[in-house]
């Protein structure tokens, strides 16, 4: 099956699905037409709407292709990111003393298992973000 597009209300569609309606249509305006003897002018107007048809079709099928590229490099970027944040952990945990980092709003980033042993109790208000006076309290 090839690519699928998008209809104006986000359903994915068969290209070949879309050729087939748009064949079906042209044929019901030609008989419609006949009997007005205006038969060729419709034909002319049904060949243009086609190859704006195949034009969309084909900027469709593109960007398709370009999400998925896109999506497939988030993937291994937050693959990578979740590696790099797992060895942190497991190197901060490594640490035999009490490890804690604050950012620059002193907020807590993170911490390791020793600095909870260091001050029990302190796991309770122990979150991301909680502020460096809140945490001095329990010494």
């Amino acid at each position: 099956m090839g690519a699928a597009i998008l209809t104006a209300d986000g359903q994915a569609t068969d290209p070949r699905k879309l050729e087939k309606i748009v064949q079906v249509l042209m044929d019901q305006v030609e008989r419609g037409m006949d009997f007005q003897g205006n038969a060729y002018s419709l034909f002319q107007t049904a060949i243009v709407l086609e190859d704006k048809i195949r034009e969309r079709t084909r900027n469709l099928e593109q960007a398709l292709r370009e999400l998925e590229k896109t999506n497939r490099a988030l993937n291994r970027a937050k693959q990578q990111t979740d590696t790099a944040q797992t060895r942190l952990m497991e190197a901060v945990e490594s640490i035999s003393e009490g490890f804690v980092h604050f950012d620059r709003e002193d907020g807590l980033v993170l911490c390791n298992t020793k600095f909870l042993e260091f001050l029990p109790g302190i796991e309770r208000v122990v979150r991301p973000g909680v502020q460096f006076e809140e945490l001095s309290r329990w010494t």
